[in-house]
């Protein structure tokens, strides 16, 4: 959406109409001082070998990358909290059903039925026909487990309050308020984005360079509460001033030389 946090200020500014006075842009600025932030252990966060492939030199960067970055903010934020408990992603089970789970393919299975209604011309009748469809094993596990998933419209409704209670109540605001904080930051490469789904906030990204094993971007993420997008901004330029742009991947850079130089 943009090359800098400024870019993506401006185009929600647009996009919005908001008055200046309360612009995203206004947001945007280069310090740390106005900020109080809160990191998770991103070890403890850390996605499982059978999520993410280990590689250990890559592992290794990416930790060095975070310390680095928390010992950074450390010493700039307005105040720190170091390995805030947020809730974990393991901890939405309800009567031995996980609710985001459950919600997820409960609402998959109908969206998609609603998707369909709107094409002109389609061999799928319903969602229950994608079990025709040849796809990878973990896909086709997820579209038959949607396709089983038998869920009363209570059912439903109790998973999704716990899901909200959770990410929100016991989760992400909990946090904010215990630590009076404005940010909580933990590793991109994680279930982070899980939390701040269940309780429906919005996340930043926050680069922090390429992989020397493959060349892969990395960095952290960033939540806030309800309504506090501002916040996130204000996050995105401090990062942005203190970690520099990201580099252009190596693919996109060795086409920019040949560019260049025909």
């Amino acid at each position: 959406m943009g090359k800098t946090p400024y870019d993506v200020a401006l185009l929600l500014d647009a996009i919005l109409d908001t008055p200046p006075h309360t612009s995203f842009t206004s947001s945007v600025t280069e310090s740390w001082s106005n900020l109080s932030v809160g990191f998770v252990d991103y070890k403890t966060w850390w996605h499982d070998a059978g999520f993410l492939k280990p590689v250990e030199d890559a592992t290794n960067q990416m930790y060095g990358s975070f310390q680095d970055a928390y010992d950074r903010i450390k010493s700039s934020a307005k105040s720190f909290a170091d390995n805030v408990p947020l809730i974990l992603p393991g901890d939405f089970d309800l009567n031995g059903q996980d609710s985001m789970l459950t919600v997820l393919l409960a609402d998959f299975s109908k969206d998609f039925n609603a998707y369909l209604k709107n094409l002109e011309s389609t061999n799928l009748t319903d969602f229950n026909t994608l079990r025709n469809f040849k796809v990878p094993d973990d896909a086709k596990v997820r579209i038959d487990s949607a396709a089983d998933l038998v869920l009363s419209s209570d059912e439903y409704d109790t998973h999704l309050r716990n899901v909200r209670d959770l990410g929100r109540t016991r989760g992400i605001d909990k946090i904010l308020n215990e630590h009076n904080i404005d940010v909580i930051v933990g590793p991109a490469d994680s279930q982070f984005t899980k939390i701040a789904a269940a309780a429906g906030y919005l996340v930043a990204s926050l680069h922090l360079g390429r992989l020397d094993y493959n060349g892969r971007g990395f960095g952290m993420l960033a939540i806030a509460g309800a309504n506090q997008e501002a916040k996130l901004f204000e996050a995105m330029g401090a990062w942005h001033a203190t970690f520099g742009p990201m580099e252009p991947s190596p693919v996109v850079a060795e086409g920019l030389e040949v560019k260049a130089s025909s």
